[in-house]
């Protein structure tokens, strides 16, 4: 259930209603958060234009395979024999 809930943002410092899972008691504000996220992607998106084109190829090429050779998940209704 979803309760409004006024906050005391620790990075702004501004008090500001915030819609929240009843249980969760968030400390940032979603602007906050939002400003935090776009600036963390700015910063990888600099750090790739530092890069060549075939350095950034070979670490998509390394995450792909990361993913297709993941473990997968333990799944409970799998039974072995």
């Amino acid at each position: 259930m979803a309760i409004l809930s006024t906050i005391h943002c620790l990075d702004c410092g501004k008090a500001k209603e915030v819609v929240c899972s009843a249980g969760s008691h968030p400390t940032v504000c979603p602007d906050c958060t939002d400003k935090k996220e776009e600036k963390a992607k700015q910063d990888h998106l600099t750090s790739l234009a530092r890069l060549s084109p075939h350095e950034r190829i070979r670490r998509l090429e390394e995450q792909a395979y990361n993913v297709a050779h993941a473990p997968r998940p333990f799944d409970p209704r799998q039974r072995i024999g």
